[in-house]
């Protein structure tokens, strides 16, 4: 998924506020929780996603970005 387009979700602020898509970059490090945690909130991958209006690069979850082939 590295180097993909994807759009961001529509709920979140950046997206409202015209940051709508952008690429990813890279995956998010972080530390593998507890088998507790697994059963109970899940595991997903996160992704640094460099957005194209401010530049700014923020995490997102995996089932949270829209892979698209071009912007509108």
């Amino acid at each position: 998924m590295i180097g993909k387009r994807v759009q961001i979700p529509a709920w979140h602020d950046f997206w409202m506020m015209g940051d709508r898509f952008g690429e990813v970059i890279s995956v998010v490090n972080t530390v593998h929780p507890s088998i507790a945690m697994i059963e109970k909130y899940g595991y997903e991958k996160q992704y640094r996603v460099k957005l194209d209006k401010s530049g700014k690069v923020k995490r997102f979850f995996e089932s949270d970005l829209k892979e698209v082939e071009y912007d509108f």
